[in-house]
This record gives C-alpha cells, sequence and structure tokens, in this order.
C-alpha cells in the first residue's frame, strides 16, 4: 500500500462541532470543486444572498425547495469555469451541492 502522501485521490472531510446550533440556519453540503473555487464563507454569504436576501430574520420559514434548488443551480453556476482554457487547467467536474434547511423545535 502507498504512503498517504502519495495517494492520487484522498478523502479528507471538513468537520465542525457547533456547540450551540440555534443560530444555524442550514448546511451546505458541496463537494471539493466547489471549494477549489470558493472559501467557506464566500459559500456562506452567496447561500445567505440567494435564499433570504441577506436577511434572515426577515425571511424565516419563507424558503421553499424551490428556492433551495435555485440556490444550488447558482451556486454551482458561480463554479463553473469561465473558458476553456481555465476548463483545462482546473476541471469543471465534481460540483455537486444539496442545501439542507435546519428546523429548530422546542421540546
Amino acid at each position: 500500500m502507498l504512503p498517504r502522501e502519495e495517494w492520487k485521490v484522498t478523502s479528507e472531510p471538513e468537520v465542525v462541532v457547533i456547540d450551540d446550533p440555534k443560530n444555524i440556519q442550514y448546511v451546505v453540503l458541496c463537494c471539493d470543486g466547489v471549494f477549489d473555487k470558493k472559501e467557506n464563507e464566500e459559500v456562506a454569504n452567496r447561500c445567505n444572498e440567494l435564499l433570504y436576501k441577506n436577511d434572515y430574520n426577515a425571511n424565516k420559514g419563507k424558503v421553499d425547495k424551490k428556492q433551495r434548488e435555485y440556490a444550488c443551480q447558482r451556486l454551482l453556476h458561480d463554479c463553473l469555469p469561465k473558458d476553456t482554457e481555465e476548463a483545462n487547467e482546473k476541471g469543471a467536474d465534481n460540483l455537486s451541492c444539496t442545501i439542507v434547511e435546519l428546523h429548530h423545535y422546542k421540546l
């Protein structure tokens, strides 16, 4: 077996533990092709813009499945190569996105 540093493909997930999830509205799951183009904060900001028009409190509970689908499509479109040179250089694969809206219930 090859040493880990010689592997061509790896799976190293980014794991974040959130102690107080009450302020988390959604989770964005994307493959590495998205994060080759955008930083975590850029993805979050773009989703806030597309889903909540940057105002979560005013639009809370008003986001439906079609809006989440649209936000995923726009985010992926933003990550597409601009021309064939960029596609050849950086590739255009590994682009997928899912937005999971979290609902907080009081028990």
